[in-house]
């Protein structure tokens, strides 16, 4: 029997200082903080959200859509979880779940767990819709992702690196301008 898909449906990245007046951004599930300096876009964190969502997680982490010369302007998406593949699963694991994979395979500057390891308790795949960032590939097989990570783990970042990332990509397309 083939493992469930859940689905996310990525929103079009909006700056960040405009997000409290985004309704489209009350939801729970997984968030991503972009940052744009220059023509170079980057993924700064990935989080999960619960009931509260995505607006009250980002601020207790305190993320302000402040722009400043060394960390350029900060981007957020958000993207609800479909789950109906996967009815049978807890949705706190689940979104736990994809957080994590998602982070392992981003590596955000800003996530300080979960960047060195993968590990999963329910094996689905994610399918990523609507405006995501290239960075987490239109699909991740939970199960190939883990044996990956214990076959060739990710080497931490080495600062004032060029713009080649540790997947060998290069500089990567968002698939939207920001």
């Amino acid at each position: 029997m083939a493992q469930p898909t859940v689905t996310l449906k990525w929103l079009k990245p909006i700056p960040l200082e405009e997000l409290g007046s985004n309704v489209d951004f009350i939801v729970a599930g997984i968030y991503c903080i972009l940052r744009k300096y220059g023509d170079k876009t980057t993924i700064f964190y990935v989080g999960k959200s619960d009931s509260q969502g995505t607006q009250k997680r980002l601020k207790d982490h305190q993320y302000t859509g402040k722009t400043d010369e060394k960390k350029g302007r900060k981007y957020v998406t958000c993207a609800a979880i479909n789950s109906n593949n996967a009815k049978n699963l807890d949705h706190k694991i689940l979104i736990d779940d994809v957080e994590s994979a998602l982070i392992y395979v981003s590596q955000p500057e800003d996530n300080k767990q979960k960047k060195n390891s993968f590990n999963y308790k329910k094996a689905v795949t994610i399918k990523n819709t609507g405006s995501y960032p290239k960075e987490f590939g239109a699909t991740i097989d939970f199960v190939k992702l883990y044996e990956l990570s214990k076959t060739n783990p990710i080497k931490p970042k080495k600062k004032n690196k060029s713009d080649e990332d540790d997947w060998g990509l290069g500089r990567v397309d968002f698939g939207f301008r920001l």
